[in-house]
């Protein structure tokens, strides 16, 4: 009973936190108060846990810091030589004054970019380009957001650096890409296919052809065909050769620099300062995705202890899916608690889903690939997401409306894949 009544105060503490993230508190400062409270509260001793939290914690996620760097670098060396801008334009073009080729066409280069790059920062670049065409062809500002984030979680459904964030932080590098990459594969595609399009449809299908003059959909900066195949490297590398993903990212590196090399006849010297410039750029996206893990290796290390621990299965052990089925129910019917850091986004999924991967009732795999979902609709509907607030912001919308715009499509990629991990995992 005593150990019950410490997790209901425990809760209390967490929601009065979550509280204070909706009104503004950083997460990463909200996730280092729970991982101290939490244990304090439940009578950690202090010298115990400043042991725990600091050595073992923290350091503990450090292993993901080289992967999500270098996956980051290769992003922004895309984006600085073109490739990126290429791909989406070039896209664009092929839709002629067809509105809803157009969208998806464009939404299409979004998805394919984002299979590989990652972040607040490549976001802007590449909502920079894309976001102008979608108003291009007539779609109102919160429309161009919400298809804009839509087609960027789909891309995201595999993406390597962000298995890498999550992995890291929540599964302890417990897992490969290569335990997953034909679920992740799938996610994107279906999610492409069944989501994207049809939200795009429903969207343009009114609409004449694309807007001229000042709207006219701008020409595309031409790369050469061997440079853009970059992107599909490191995947390639990851998937059919069964390389490890910093090692594939660090050949896409060198490819995609030789490769623009060769296009651009650029000195040696621009190419030292191309690729260095790519990676300082890279930095500050980064270093905030590198604390949050931090913060959340501190934040498990805090939940790993004993009292701590006990308390949260004393409450949610009972209710802890124990079946494939159950998990998928779960995540079908828990969409709407994803967003504004709900109960099962992130950081404040943390409670319930470490205390399941706790209890070890179903194969680790099969609950990552379940959770997986959730993703979706953070990276699409949460105006709380720094690769959402962004394109909210430039396209002139609003949290709410972009909320309004995206849930419906995001909760239906959210219950896809949650159904894709029953009956491919």
């Amino acid at each position: 009973m005593e150990t019950f009544i410490v997790g209901i105060i425990l809760l209390v503490v967490y929601a009065l936190i979550i509280l204070a993230m909706m009104k503004g508190l950083n997460a990463i400062i909200g996730m280092f108060v729970l991982a101290f409270l939490w244990p304090l509260i439940a009578g950690v001793p202090p010298d115990k846990l400043l042991v725990d939290i600091f050595e073992n914690g923290m350091v503990g996620t450090a292993a993901g810091t080289v992967e999500i760097l270098i996956g980051a670098w290769f992003g922004y060396l895309l984006i600085t030589t073109g490739v990126v801008e290429t791909i989406i334009r070039g896209a664009a073009e092929l839709g002629g004054e067809r509105p809803t080729l157009v969208a998806i066409l464009t939404c299409a280069a979004v998805t394919l970019v984002f299979t590989t790059i990652y972040g607040a920062g490549a976001t802007v670049m590449t909502g920079s380009i894309a976001i102008p065409i979608l108003s291009a062809i007539g779609l109102s500002g919160p429309l161009t957001a919400a298809t804009f984030t839509i087609a960027q979680a789909s891309g995201l459904m595999m993406n390597p650096i962000l298995f890498s964030i999550i992995n890291v932080a929540y599964w302890k590098s417990l897992l490969k890409y290569t335990d997953l990459y034909s679920f992740f594969i799938i996610c994107t595609v279906v999610t492409f296919v069944v989501v994207v399009i049809p939200s795009i449809v429903l969207r343009t299908m009114r609409l004449k052809k694309v807007m001229t003059d000042g709207g006219q959909v701008e020409k595309a900066r031409r790369m050469p065909w061997y440079t853009l195949i970059s992107i599909i490297i490191p995947l390639l590398l990851v998937i059919v050769f069964k390389w490890p993903p910093r090692s594939a990212f660090m050949v896409g590196i060198i490819y995609a620099l030789l490769a623009t090399h060769v296009a651009t006849r650029r000195k040696f010297r621009e190419d030292v300062d191309v690729l260095f410039k790519s990676f300082i750029n890279s930095l500050p996206d980064m270093s905030y995705i590198i604390l949050l893990n931090i913060a959340l290796g501190a934040l498990i290390a805090g939940f790993g202890q004993d009292p701590v621990k006990n308390a949260f299965i004393s409450i949610f052990g009972p209710i802890v899916p124990n079946s494939k089925a159950t998990w998928s129910l779960l995540f079908t019917f828990s969409y709407f608690l994803v967003p504004f850091r709900g109960p099962l986004g992130i950081p404040g999924i943390a409670p319930f889903v470490l205390t399941a991967i706790e209890l070890g009732y179903l194969p680790t795999v099969f609950m990552f690939a379940g959770f997986w979902g959730t993703l979706f609709t953070l990276k699409s509907a949460d105006p709380t997401d720094s690769q959402v607030i962004w394109p909210i912001t430039f396209s002139k919308s609003e949290p709410i409306k972009h909320l309004k715009a995206t849930l419906l499509f995001a909760a239906i990629g959210q219950i896809i894949i949650a159904w894709l991990a029953y009956l491919m995992i």
